[in-house]
């Protein structure tokens, strides 16, 4: 995103499209994951991490950013599979949002973000303010991480 934004107009809408070609693909996790990613806060006390930083979307800084879109292509079997999600920038510039008939049918999430009046903070109620998560976030990752798999796989 550091590369792309600097050439990201500020009169028409802007999608950055990631091609998603991790061991563990971001699409593979729950929708939370990367949704931490580019709308939680810096966390006071990181220092490695995605914690260790705001992400993007926290505030205006990418302003002239409408979203960005996960796409992953892979073969789970005998035929090729195609996902895509977009997650909107919250603090957008009008011009750039990414109208809402682009990738119609597709995931489209709107994170939240303190600086965003009204916003639902639920990452801050259901991460940062859960005792578990706080008390040990490795052994609480690796908890869910399972869980996770454990529903793709009664899923295939």
């Amino acid at each position: 995103m550091k590369k792309a934004y600097p050439k990201t107009p500020e009169t028409m809408p802007t999608l950055l499209v990631i091609n998603d070609d991790l061991m563990v693909p971001l699409l593979d996790w729950s929708q939370a994951v990367t949704e931490i990613g580019r709308y939680t806060p810096k966390s006071p006390g990181q220092d490695t991490g995605y914690l260790a930083e705001d992400g993007p979307f926290v505030d205006a800084r990418c302003a002239r950013l409408g979203a960005v879109g996960v796409f992953k292509a892979d073969l789970p079997g005998a035929e090729v599979r195609y996902r895509f999600a977009i997650f909107e920038n919250p603090h957008a510039l009008p011009a750039v949002v990414v109208p809402p008939d682009v990738a119609r049918g597709h995931p489209r999430v709107n994170g939240a973000s303190r600086s965003k009046r009204g916003a639902d903070l639920w990452l801050k109620k259901d991460v940062l303010e859960n005792e578990e998560w706080m008390r040990d976030p490795t052994e609480k990752a690796r908890r869910v991480a399972k869980e996770v798999l454990d529903e793709f796989s009664r899923k295939d």
